[in-house]
């Protein structure tokens, strides 16, 4: 009888595991998660393993130096190349998309290989926004009942595990490396972690990061974590950005050029209205851009008279911002 030994019991999996069987092979699947078991019905009659198929232990187990096929079905491309390499006289690999390898595309765009750490919201989404771009995606969850939750949607393209843990990261792969790791768990001190792992020790080219608490902003500065995203602060800027009488409120942070963007809304009482802007003493380091009045923008230019009402549009190195409200509102 001839063996088989399928890796991967997902849709693609198990329905070659039950052909092989109906055509009367000896068959092991292997699979990292114990529920897997259930696509292969109540009765399978194979070998069913539980465990990760880059285990070179349990592939023995397994029995793949045996095995006349190896078939590999597991939704991520670094797992199938790999244990394509193991299995004994090239009889392996089913890889799902073997050309990840020489850097895939699609009209043009080169896909990506990312890394998202946290199955939330914001991490779900993601993934299903980057999937259907036709990205090869990677999610690591830790909680095991929102991992069996998006195992169901995702199969093997989501991971159970810490993903502060090095050998978590690299069961997903990051020493491949991807293109980009997004640290979008809930505790900041985790994406801070995950952050530096992927940068320093893996050498990913591009790490963003979701802030949770404003606060801990000046923690991932200091580490060179860049981009973050942070929902609070983008959310209080549009709020203030509606306050009519709001002064200086900060737009936009471009922290790979260490600048940043603000609003000033001008008033009566601003020392700088009726002036023109070469007129004025701006610190060094900042420049206004755009002039908004009566709904309309202009380009500000040397010339330009600010007014009351003026909403100004400054760009400005990070720590001018109070030499800039003394210019030109003396608060």
């Amino acid at each position: 009888m001839l063996k088989a030994l399928v890796i991967g019991c997902g849709r693609v999996g198990s329905t070659i595991a039950l052909q092989l069987l109906q055509e009367g092979w000896d068959v092991t699947v292997v699979d990292e998660n114990e529920d897997a078991l259930s696509r292969l019905g109540e009765n399978w009659p194979g070998t069913f393993i539980v465990g990760h198929g880059m285990d070179a232990h349990l592939l023995q187990e397994a029995g793949i130096e045996e095995a006349d096929a190896v078939v590999v079905a597991t939704d991520g491309d670094n797992t199938n190349i790999i244990i394509g390499q193991v299995a004994p006289d090239g009889r392996g690999a089913d890889v799902r998309d073997p050309a990840s390898a020489a850097g895939r595309r699609r009209g043009g765009r080169r896909l990506m290989y990312v890394i998202v750490a946290g199955g939330g919201k914001v991490g779900a989404n993601v993934m299903r926004s980057l999937l259907r771009l036709g990205n090869e995606v990677t999610l690591i969850e830790q909680r095991r009942d929102r991992y069996e939750q998006l195992e169901d949607e995702f199969e093997h393209q989501v991971q159970r595990g810490d993903a502060t843990e090095l050998y978590v990261l690299e069961r997903a792969g990051i020493a491949r490396p991807p293109d980009v790791v997004l640290a979008l768990t809930g505790d900041d001190e985790d994406n801070m972690i995950i952050g530096q792992i992927a940068r320093e020790k893996y050498g990913v080219p591009k790490v963003i990061a979701r802030v949770n608490d404003p606060r801990n902003q000046p923690h991932f500065d200091l580490l060179g974590i860049s981009p973050t995203i942070c929902a609070t602060s983008s959310v209080m800027a549009l709020v203030e950005h509606e306050v009519p009488e709001h002064d200086l409120i900060h737009l936009l942070e471009l922290r790979g050029e260490n600048l940043e963007i603000v609003e000033v809304q001008i008033d009566g009482e601003s020392p700088s209205a009726g002036q023109s802007i070469e007129a004025l003493s701006l610190p060094e380091g900042s420049r206004l851009i755009s002039v908004m009045r009566g709904g309309r923008a202009e380009i500000a230019v040397g010339s330009t008279v600010l007014e009351a009402g003026d909403q100004v549009l400054a760009i400005l190195e990070p720590g001018k911002e109070d030499e800039l409200r003394r210019v030109l509102l003396r608060r």
